[in-house]
């Protein structure tokens, strides 16, 4: 691997310190591939309005890859905001209710995500289970510790 897609490693996948980068590669190597890191991040930094306590503003790198990311976490978010109007907009519904049935509903996304992370085998008829008071099934499951 090149030391420029170490930089580039180093930054869009992992954003790693100049410690982390040595202790992964070695010493011979970190000064080196620190500098192409650092070149790499500068071609992508953008400074903020918000000021540190020497007044230099405060920077953030967003390379094609972290915008990726970025934008996905914003699809979601839309796609949850469309969720809440769903059932907002739903007749017969008091306020309580839709936001309830929001909540358990991204609570139920999120258990069903941590549970493929942790490739555990549980669906969404399980988790509909668990999140019933009386139910005893997955109570004693890692997801149901999550949820607690």
């Amino acid at each position: 691997m090149s030391k420029t897609n170490f930089a580039q490693r180093f930054t869009d996948y992992e954003y790693s310190s100049k410690r982390e980068i040595a202790e992964i590669l070695g010493p011979s190597y970190v000064e080196s591939v620190w500098r192409l890191t650092c070149d790499y991040r500068e071609k992508y930094r953008f400074p903020l309005a918000l000021k540190r306590f020497d007044n230099f503003p405060f920077t953030v790198v967003l390379t094609p890859a972290i915008m990726a990311h970025a934008n996905t976490a914003e699809r979601k978010m839309f796609e949850y905001s469309i969720l809440y109007e769903n059932y907002r907009n739903r007749e017969s519904i008091s306020e309580d209710k839709v936001l309830q049935a929001y909540k358990e509903e991204i609570v139920k996304a999120d258990l069903l995500a941590l549970a493929h992370n942790a490739d555990l085998e549980v669906g969404e008829r399980d988790i509909d289970l668990m999140l019933e008071p009386t139910s005893l099934h997955l109570k004693e499951s890692q997801i149901y510790g999550y949820y607690k």
